[in-house]
């Protein structure tokens, strides 16, 4: 029978969905091995982190050159060799660096993995760094930089950063040119000599493999060696946030088009039972499509094309960040309205069709986690890398299916405050000061 397409098909409620859990096995190393073999692809990624990320060192640069300069030669391979061996599998090289991470990877066919545990394990253990490696990422970075710098909301964001987390904080940090050109062999290859090392490795395998290769997997990590034993490990580095006293500041941008807004306040960490409603608040302030940012600012005001909000939140510290693009002269009329909603989502909350539409929403891209065994690693991934808890996904779906206006309310009381706004404006002429 041909289904009616005149008709709108019903909308049913998810129901619970449970993330599903990975094996956590402890190798005599002090290696961690996340297993979570499953799906109907023939594909599967393998990610190790070791600890040490960007808010651990002086310079942060070093953490994000080395991250992927390891492919680039190591061992007896060089990086023209490591590219057709990975190509040839089937294979893409995954690289990372978080505040307290760094590590790399790859996305490969699941029956090939075995064949390019070689290359990972000569990664860490014998990378090249080369000269010439080192000086092409330097331009790179350097180029990256300068096109960044000439952004008007990455102009605005350095500077909103620094109200919301304190300048000297890591998460405040900017990268430089002088940080990049300061980067050179010796440093690469010390940082990586107190990174890699099996104590603290977490290495996270998901996707279609079989049991041989889930075994292969734990011969590679039993074989793993520090390139230099004696190395100190590298130290974790956590500070506290230190705000700066609301109020607005102006980056003055000649030339520019358009101007950027960022604009929020500084907001609690992931542990707090209240992160989870806060985080509900900040979607239904500006979190989708149908948001009030949205709905106000861009729908019938016609005063941007985009506005969101989010609520970040890492180890050490958590933001709401509210950001918008628009005409120099709008800026005044955009910065009055993101208060007027604020001061709206805690005098009058979603409820009703608003209220449905945030929860199904925030189901939906929930949900969307649990597409394949990849994505769901990736979600483990998070729990480390952000401090996430445990049982993060699940609380989640508890939340979402009690929300009620007054708890939307409240939280906008307590946290998503006008008064406590921090502005960054950036671009042509001048802003309100």
């Amino acid at each position: 029978m041909m289904p009616d397409r005149t008709k709108a098909p019903e909308v049913r409620p998810f129901g619970f969905r449970t993330l599903p859990c990975d094996t956590i096995e402890r190798m005599r190393n002090g290696a961690t091995l996340h297993t979570l073999v499953g799906g109907t692809q023939a594909v599967g990624q393998m990610s190790m982190l070791f600890s040490g990320g960007t808010h651990d060192l002086a310079n942060p640069t070093v953490c994000a050159m080395a991250s992927t300069l390891v492919s680039e030669g190591a061992g007896r391979y060089s990086g023209a060799e490591i590219a057709d061996k990975m190509d040839f599998s089937g294979a893409v090289f995954l690289s990372h660096s978080s505040a307290h991470y760094t590590g790399f990877g790859a996305t490969v066919l699941s029956h090939r993995l075995p064949d390019i545990l070689p290359l990972l394990k000569s990664m860490a253990e014998a990378p090249e760094f080369s000269e010439r490696s080192i000086e092409n990422s330097r331009r790179v970075l350097s180029a990256r930089l300068k096109m960044d710098e000439a952004k008007v909301m990455y102009r605005a964001g350095v500077e909103f950063r620094k109200m919301v987390y304190g300048a000297g904080h890591p998460q405040a940090h900017v990268r430089t040119q002088e940080e990049i050109e300061a980067v050179g062999r010796d440093e690469l290859l010390g940082f990586h000599a107190s990174l890699v090392k099996p104590e603290g490795l977490h290495v996270y395998l998901a996707g279609g493999f079989g049991e041989p290769t889930v075994d292969a997997v734990k011969k590679f990590l039993l074989s793993l060696e520090a390139p230099q034993p004696e190395a100190e490990g590298i130290v974790r580095k956590e500070e506290k946030p230190a705000p700066e006293a609301p109020g607005t500041i102006f980056t003055e941008m000649e030339g520019s088009v358009q101007t950027a807004v960022c604009a929020g306040m500084p907001s609690i960490s992931r542990t707090s039972a209240d992160f989870i409603p806060l985080r509900m608040a900040v979607m239904a302030l500006g979190g989708y499509f149908g948001s009030r940012l949205m709905t106000n600012i861009r729908e019938e005001k016609g005063l941007t094309y985009n506005i969101d909000a989010f609520l970040a939140a890492l180890h050490d510290g958590a933001a709401v960040n509210i950001q918008a693009q628009c005409n120099s002269d709008n800026v005044d009329e955009v910065v009055d309205e993101i208060r007027k909603e604020l001061r709206g989502m805690a005098e009058n909350p979603p409820e009703g069709r608003e209220l449905e539409r945030l929860k199904l929403t925030a189901m939906t891209g929930l949900v969307e986690t649990l597409d394949s065994p990849l994505s769901i690693s990736g979600y483990r991934q998070l729990e480390l890398v952000t401090g996430t808890p445990r049982n993060y996904f699940e609380e989640q779906q508890r939340i979402i299916s009690e929300l009620t206006p007054e708890m939307l309310g409240e939280m906008a009381s307590l946290y998503l405050r006008p008064d406590d706004l921090r502005v960054s404006i950036a671009g042509p002429g001048r802003g309100r000061l």
